[in-house]
């Protein structure tokens, strides 16, 4: 995506107030690390897709902590038909080629980006987005998706640069078991499957980015049956 395409955003005070709204005294907005919160309500969705701002560039805002860029940030995971009780996600760790300089090297457990204005054309700009993201970055089989992407929760806060302009609109896509993904974009990122309790203690990992660091807690609850 060209740094000068108009993509979706909400100036962070409006941000906050929504999310102090759902969530009362339990959101810290000035958390030091990015931190993941629990889905506060099945209206929190809704209300970030209808304040969403689209007359400034990606350009723009990389540097502005005044806005916040929203992101959906897929968590892809299957089970394996002859062990079923730890499923796995599917880890992605980011080249140079990639658009982001300053996630490079860093392991992520989430797959997506910006939303970008052509995603208001149909429906919800945010769940055209992510399906938009998710195929221009891994390939997964039509027939390996059984149920559509689910919605459980945000990341906010952080004290560096790339946390204070971005949000993270966490959801959970479980593929079918024993089906594939690969990485599409092979000069950006590389990708394999690991089991949720190792990808746990990814955590400690100075390599891991502190989005994935947020959710490493909390994996059980984000893909679903598995605790």
């Amino acid at each position: 995506m060209s740094d000068d395409v108009a993509i979706g955003y909400i100036p962070s005070d409006k941000l906050k107030r929504v999310c102090s709204l759902f969530l009362g005294d339990v959101f810290r907005p000035d958390f030091p690390e990015p931190k993941f919160y629990r889905l506060p309500s099945l209206h929190f969705e809704q209300a970030i897709s209808n304040r969403l701002c689209w007359d400034r560039s990606r350009d723009e805002l990389e540097d502005a902590p005044a806005c916040k860029q929203i992101i959906p940030y897929v968590v892809l995971s299957r089970k394996k038909e002859v062990q079923p009780s730890v499923p796995s996600i599917f880890v992605t760790i980011r080249l140079e080629g990639g658009g982001e300089n300053r996630l490079h090297g860093k392991t992520s457990f989430g797959i997506g980006g910006h939303l970008e204005g052509g995603d208001v054309t149909y429906g919800n700009p945010v769940h055209m987005g992510l399906r938009r993201e998710v195929a221009e970055e891994v390939i997964i089989k039509p027939y390996a998706l059984t149920e559509d992407p689910k919605f459980v929760g945000f990341i906010y806060g952080g004290t560096e640069l790339v946390d204070q302009v971005h949000f993270g609109l966490v959801y959970s896509w479980r593929l079918c078991p024993d089906n594939s993904c690969s990485v599409r974009e092979t000069d950006q990122l590389v990708g394999e499957w690991v089991p949720a309790d190792k990808a746990m203690m990814m955590r400690e990992n100075p390599k891991t980015e502190r989005w994935a660091k947020a959710l490493c807690d909390s994996l059980g609850y984000i893909i679903g049956g598995w605790q």
